[in-house]
């Protein structure tokens, strides 16, 4: 009989190599010319931060500047990147089991479901057609719409797969999965919802909130990393800390993907805010990790490592403070107003129970006794109230070939580093209450809210945001 299973096993079209990508644009080009549009402005927007799109782009203008009908045949098309007019590129090395993508299928289905350009093209080309069937008065369901119907669907049975949170009892065993579904008692209409994303209209009611200015002159700062789809959950994040504080410098780490509007906006609504450009982190990085191999590699496999990279080595101040795009503070935080005005060399950090580490043999190292590293138990490196001191890349050079050497799964994982970093260092690490608390412990009361978007769709963020941006225009009355 046949049966269905909730697995991810592969992605369909990732991770091509650039000269396929290329063909691929070529062939679409005139396959699909009467899409070529909307997808040409996609594809350029994307680009920016996403080299694929640099080749689909290339293949594309060349499929349009080409006579005659496109072959699907590889063979018809060079493997030389530089013949193809891609000479700023490097091909790519074949995909390793270890990769994030292949390690992390449920970031890159997150990542997926929530782009708002494939949203915009997909509900666009529905509406066309259903346009098109009605002044026919007759059904009309082209090839291209019933492939966008199974994309929706594909979408929302991955989505159910990689939204669930398995909690875990005493004994290790799974507990009942945690329904992805908004709560009912999310007390803001469901428009500010939709999937996994955060809509226009929450990001409308975040823009409407007053600016609150952070301290660049502080020597505690506060640093984060940043894409265009979670600038406003950042932006409010922040203010619902920069209402207790004001002797903070506030640092953003552009992922490659904000846009000008983008960090003109966010410095309306934070004065003072330092933006770090992809290019200014790369740039200065390749500086500081050329004698580090090890490190290099690990920052260039995953993006999230620029929290134990980059976030140290742009640190001006003796104090830093790592903070995920997804935390809300819903109360004063006394435990870390009082490690901003106090030197007490704590490390303060909010718990995660069972922290995803690199594995030897499916055992966590986190959980072994026979390997030359240490690690703080239970830290989340979502909020670490920390010192770009407490890195040392010597160090972490030799943590980074240690784990290469000799583990086989969840290989690149930043929190694992800082968790090393903490236990080795000169600073004595301290979790913070249980009223700072993530998607694990939700309960009543809470001072920190840590949601984690890539294990939780934010209808209980979007309620508790709703609360938060209240508080901020009766605090401006």
């Amino acid at each position: 009989t046949d049966s269905e299973v909730e697995a991810v096993l592969g992605l369909h079209d990732f991770e091509q190599f650039y000269g396929d990508l290329y063909r691929k644009g070529f062939v679409h080009a005139q396959k699909h010319a009467e899409l070529q549009e909307p997808l040409t402005r996609m594809w350029k927007r994307r680009s920016v931060a996403d080299p694929d799109f640099q080749a689909v782009l290339a293949g594309s203008k060349s499929g349009r500047d080409t006579g005659g009908t496109a072959v699907t045949d590889a063979r018809q098309f060079t493997r030389s990147l530089a013949d193809l007019g891609l000479k700023n590129l490097s091909e790519k090395p074949p995909l390793e089991i270890d990769d994030p993508v292949v390690q992390d299928l449920d970031v890159f289905i997150r990542d997926f479901d929530s782009s708002p350009d494939i949203a915009e093209f997909l509900q666009s080309q529905a509406m066309q057609y259903e346009t098109a069937a009605a002044e026919k008065k007759r059904p009309v369901l082209s090839g291209l719409l019933l492939r966008a119907r199974a994309i929706l669907r594909i979408r929302s049975r991955a989505r159910r797969l990689a939204g669930w949170i398995w909690d875990r009892d005493s004994s290790g065993g799974p507990q009942r999965p945690v329904s992805s579904e908004p709560s009912e008692s999310v007390s803001r209409p469901l428009e500010w919802y939709e999937r996994d994303r955060l809509t226009p209209e929450f990001e409308r009611a975040v823009q409407a909130s007053r600016p609150l200015a952070c301290c660049p002159e502080s020597p505690s700062e506060l640093h984060t990393l940043v894409d265009h789809q979670r600038l406003w959950s950042f932006a409010l994040g922040a203010k619902s800390l920069l209402r207790f504080v004001d002797n903070l410098a506030i640092v953003l780490h552009d992922d490659g993907s904000l846009t000008e509007e983008d960090q003109v906006l966010i410095r309306e609504h934070i004065p003072g805010l330092r933006i770090i450009t992809r290019q200014e982190a790369d740039e200065r990085m390749d500086r500081v990790l050329d004698p580090y191999p090890f490190c290099r590699q690990f920052r260039e496999k995953n993006r999230v490592m620029a929290q134990v990279f980059d976030f140290p080595q742009f640190t001006a101040g003796k104090r830093l403070i790592t903070f995920d795009s997804d935390i809300l503070f819903h109360s004063r935080p006394d435990e870390v107003l009082d490690w901003l005005k106090v030197d007490t060399g704590h490390v303060l950090f909010d718990e995660e129970v069972s922290p995803v580490s690199p594995q030897i043999h499916g055992v966590d190292i986190t959980a072994r006794q026979d390997i030359p590293f240490c690690f703080v138990e239970n830290l989340c490196g979502g909020f670490v109230c920390g010192f770009p001191a407490m890195y040392d890349l010597s160090q972490i050079e030799e943590y980074c070939r240690f784990v290469l050497k000799n583990c086989h799964q969840q290989l690149y994982r930043s929190q694992t580093i800082t968790a090393m970093s903490a236990a080795h260092s000169v600073f004595t690490p301290r979790s913070l209450p249980q009223t700072y608390q993530n998607v694990q412990t939700l309960a009543p009361g809470p001072v920190m809210r840590h949601y984690r978007f890539s294990r939780l769709p934010p209808a209980e963020f979007l309620r508790d945001a709703f609360e938060i941006l209240k508080c901020l225009e009766q605090t401006a009355d």
